[in-house]
């Protein structure tokens, strides 16, 4: 009965291994894509130059991908102030006269409508001003290199946000440094957090800069952030630094934060599939508020 058995076994694994040499074929049908406004408006206070991108949506099957929507009208408006764009160029560029201002805590919105597309729209509420207190100490310590055993001077910078009462804050900070000496362009400055920093703020590689959310709990610290930067070259020239704290809308950080989870899942075989954050109805895309307070250093 054993030798029967096996015989059985080798056979049917011998059928096995044909079937997957010839190849198993299966076609999937993809939904028809209806196609929609897709949206994108991140819109900070106070700005001279507002663009936003107004895009036809298109299917995973579309080879041409999507493209700009045509004779598109968007207009965003609450809390004092009210835009409108309109073009087919995809970025709709707006200028405006700088230091305008909402009212805190208001509600704009969004509406948006193209030539045979749905109607979408979106709401998001001002967030309240940071209010931050920000410090630089060049030469705020020494060190040796590790390696080398040359001098270094350690700069800091501290900050601390305010933790609003009855409202969820999020924040998102960057460090930045002026690209050349009489240049108008800015890069990231990296700078390391020191241990407490590190476990109250999120770095996020899409946007440069450190998240932070007190979970819309009002006992939750927001004060004594601290970076530290590390220079070897002790005699080259400061080149100038800034600090930018930006009060970010709810919606606006929810997007962010999805924005990180997705391209991190883009790298990760083994990480389930993470959807991007919108608040854009009938569509897609995001209406973001910021409200930013700029410290420079030079």
């Amino acid at each position: 009965m054993a030798r029967y058995l096996l015989i059985f076994i080798a056979v049917a694994a011998a059928s096995g291994c044909g079937k997957l040499r010839e190849g198993v074929v299966r076609e999937i049908e993809f939904p028809e894509h209806e196609p929609s406004l897709a949206v994108t408006a991140i819109l900070t206070e106070g700005a001279p130059e507002l663009p936003i991108s107004a895009f036809q949506s298109a299917g995973i099957l579309d080879s041409a991908g999507s493209q700009p929507a045509q004779d598109a009208v968007v207009m965003v408006e609450g809390g004092g102030v009210a835009f409108a764009w309109n073009g087919s160029e995809g970025v709709l560029e707006l200028q405006r006269d700088s230091g305008w201002q909402w009212a805190s805590g208001a509600e704009l919105q969004l509406v948006g409508e193209a030539p045979d597309l749905a109607v979408v729209s979106a709401r998001a509420v001002v967030p309240p001003h940071p209010e931050a207190a920000v410090t630089e100490v060049l030469g705020a310590d020494t060190a040796s290199d590790p390696w080398f055993g040359e001098p270094t001077v350690v700069d800091r910078i501290a900050f601390s946000v305010t933790n609003h009462p009855g409202v969820r804050d999020t924040y998102l900070v960057l460090l930045e440094q002026r690209e050349t000496e009489f240049g108008d362009s800015w890069g990231a400055m990296w700078g390391d957090a020191d241990i407490a920093t590190a476990e109250r703020t999120e770095y996020g590689w899409v946007t440069g800069g450190y998240f932070i959310d007190d979970l819309g709990l009002d006992e939750t610290p927001l004060d004594d952030f601290v970076f530290e930067r590390i220079r070897w070259d002790l005699e080259a020239e400061q080149l100038p630094r800034r600090v930018r704290v930006q009060a970010l809308s709810t919606e606006l950080f929810k997007h962010y934060q999805s924005l990180e989870a997705y391209f991190a899942a883009l790298d990760n075989p083994f990480a389930e599939p993470a959807s991007v954050y919108g608040n854009v109805e009938g569509g897609f895309g995001v209406l973001g508020l910021v409200r930013e307070e700029v410290f420079v250093f030079e």
